[in-house]
């Protein structure tokens, strides 16, 4: 007889503490019952450790490795139908999420929901190739976290913003649907930190393009535009009650002059605008689409948590309008913030912007609403003549803005 096995497998050794079949099973099993099987299937007791009996696996068993293998064998002769039936218990990992955070994230969605917007879930993952798509110096791209073990060259890094995701979700949508287009993601995205790791960030993206109303026969069809994406911003600081100013901004991956920071003081909550026309075609986008991007975090530090009641006044209104000329790059906000240091405004809207041959090269004119009200009298004609003369003093001295002829 010739045994042809010139390189015989080792016999492995397992240990089966004493409670491991209870652990696994449910079942009360003696030790010296577990033995008796097991030893009855061809596994040899070699003795007893601190850490519980010690088998040698007979070697026609190579599909045993480890004490579960064995919890196994003895389960399987004393009978599953023994083994008792109930909860299963197990331990539940905690994760530490403020209740505030959790419902501050729930307003924000039931608000955008409000303002006509569709949530949608994408991959965390991206690729470098979408991400250089966002803006021409590729900062973004060279900025990105990569992960070890890509599925595929389209989810290779962790995204460090929203954008390519939705507008991703925009391009496979816009021949199939003519109405308009308001999606939104409030998801973590991941930015690189100096020891190499990940800066976790909760942001909400909102994508706004096609037309501003469903078609209509009582409505003209009108394309979004900035205002459109704007107001959502503006909409989504008033629930919560947060007064933010807008500014110009510089971002590549936005049009020049068609965007806007949001901030209070010195901390930026975000940024909205119009897609650059190149980033769109990049992502064979032929409408015009708009952005509006918020941190949640920045957001929830500035949230006022209980709305502050101001009494209406029982006394009336006095109403002025005004129209004044300005040099182009002088923006509505700042005329708005020196009308709004007189006491004696309640309200400041603006009803008409007008540029051509009515105003000098450039200039342009705003024209605007002012309301004039008192919390504790009437007020005459004198002065609400003194508090205009003073607005528009204010507005003359610090813009060289001068009434419209």
């Amino acid at each position: 007889v010739y045994d042809a096995y010139p390189q015989p497998k080792p016999r492995c050794e397992v240990t089966l503490p004493s409670h491991e079949v209870r652990r696994l099973s449910g079942l009360d099993v003696p030790t010296e019952q577990g033995r008796g099987i097991l030893q009855s299937l061809g596994f040899e007791w070699k003795g007893t450790s601190d850490s519980g009996d010690i088998y040698i696996v007979p070697y026609w068993r190579g599909d045993v490795s480890g004490p579960a293998d064995l919890v196994e064998d003895i389960v399987r002769i004393i009978g599953y139908d023994q083994i008792p039936v109930g909860t299963p218990h197990f331990s539940v990992g905690r994760v530490h999420v403020p209740a505030t955070a959790w419902e501050f994230k729930s307003l924000l969605r039931d608000i955008l929901v409000g303002a006509g917007c569709q949530e949608v879930l994408t991959y965390s993952l991206t690729s470098a190739a979408r991400l250089r798509q966002l803006g021409s110096s590729g900062a973004l791209a060279d900025n990105a976290l990569p992960i070890a073990n890509p599925m595929s060259r389209e989810f290779e890094y962790l995204r460090p913003s929203l954008r390519a995701s939705l507008l991703d979700v925009i391009a496979r949508n816009q021949h199939r649907d003519e109405g308009p287009v308001r999606i939104f993601e409030l998801s973590r995205i991941y930015l690189q930190r100096a020891d190499g790791l990940a800066d976790e960030r909760e942001t909400v993206c909102v994508i706004l393009s096609g037309p501003a109303e469903p078609m209509s026969w009582h409505t003209s069809s009108r394309p979004v535009d900035f205002f459109d994406a704007k107001g959502v911003a503006e909409l989504v600081l008033a629930k919560c009650g947060i007064d933010a100013k807008f500014s110009p901004s510089e971002d590549e991956g936005l049009f020049p002059g068609r965007q806007a920071r949001i901030a209070v003081g010195r901390d930026v909550l975000g940024i909205v605008g119009q897609l650059h026309p190149q980033v769109a075609r990049s992502f064979e986008l032929d409408e015009a689409v708009f952005v509006l991007e918020l941190d949640v975090a920045a957001l929830l530090a500035h949230t006022t948590p209980v709305a502050v009641f101001h009494p209406l006044s029982r006394f009336p209104h006095s109403e002025r309008d005004i129209a004044i000329v300005v040099d182009r790059d002088v923006t509505y906000s700042e005329v708005e913030r020196l009308i709004n240091e007189s006491r004696l405004v309640s309200e400041v809207y603006l009803f008409d912007v007008y540029e051509g041959e009515q105003v000098p090269p450039g200039k342009k004119s705003f024209a605007i609403h002012i309301v004039y009200q008192a919390g504790d009298h009437t007020l005459n004609d004198v002065e609400v003549n003194e508090a205009q003369e003073r607005i528009l003093s204010r507005l003359q001295s610090r813009l060289g803005a001068v009434l419209r002829s």
